[in-house]
């Protein structure tokens, strides 16, 4: 499919998120390099990908899975640049934009199935599921598990931390907790026990609920 016609598609979504399908807001959220010309819309409506009504653009069933598939492929991009590669938000959108038009469908669930199904990207926005986490597919080596899925005595891996939050983020900075330490989870109730180096610290459920791991063979 041209790119244009899954950029065009991505902005409907988004702009379907934010609860205003207008033209005007689609044009908004457009890629800066594509403009909503009246020809794009007219090869829409033919390929029955979107229906216009009155100033709204709205999606097709056909058009809403199509979109459905480029939204992922690009906010499983952004999670694996910003949580794994931590590289800044303008870098990450760039990279995310130009991947989305050609990321394999099995590289992506290897992405999704590597980040433990992330429900959110690092902006906020919701990532929509696919077939390899309704099934909760776990196939691939060295899967990222939230920690909450690991079993007290196992030693694992800070892989990324997901909170938006600053301050639990300075929370765990200051226990030492960072990506790339490695600790042994010792308990998981009342409060999760991790264990490292010569020191124990207790973190509350909600905040190690953030926590994404390895699990360390």
């Amino acid at each position: 499919m041209e790119n244009y016609k899954e950029e065009i598609l991505e902005a409907v979504w988004t702009a379907e998120e934010g609860g205003e399908q207008t033209i005007k807001e689609i044009v908004q959220k457009l890629c800066p390099k594509v403009e909503l010309k009246p020809e794009y819309i007219e090869s829409l409506q033919q390929s029955d990908l979107i229906r216009l009504e009155d100033d709204r653009m709205l999606f097709t069933h056909k058009g809403r899975e199509i979109a459905r598939k480029v939204v992922r492929r690009h906010r499983l991009t952004e999670c694996l640049m910003g949580y794994v590669l931590n590289l800044d938000p303008e870098t990450m959108e760039r990279v995310a934009c130009e991947t989305e038009h050609s990321l394999l469908p099995e590289v992506e669930s290897s992405i999704c199935i590597l980040l433990g199904h992330p429900e959110f990207a690092p902006d906020g926005t919701r990532v929509p599921t696919g077939d390899c986490c309704t099934n909760g597919s776990r196939h691939i080596e060295k899967t990222i598990v939230c920690i909450s899925d690991c079993e007290p005595g196992e030693r694992i891996k800070i892989a990324y931390i997901r909170s938006k939050s600053h301050e639990r983020l300075q929370q765990l900075s200051a226990f030492g907790i960072m990506p790339g330490l490695k600790v042994r989870l010792l308990q998981k109730s009342p409060a999760y026990c991790l264990q490292y180096e010569n020191s124990e610290i207790a973190i509350d459920k909600e905040i190690a609920h953030d926590l994404y791991v390895w699990k360390v063979e």
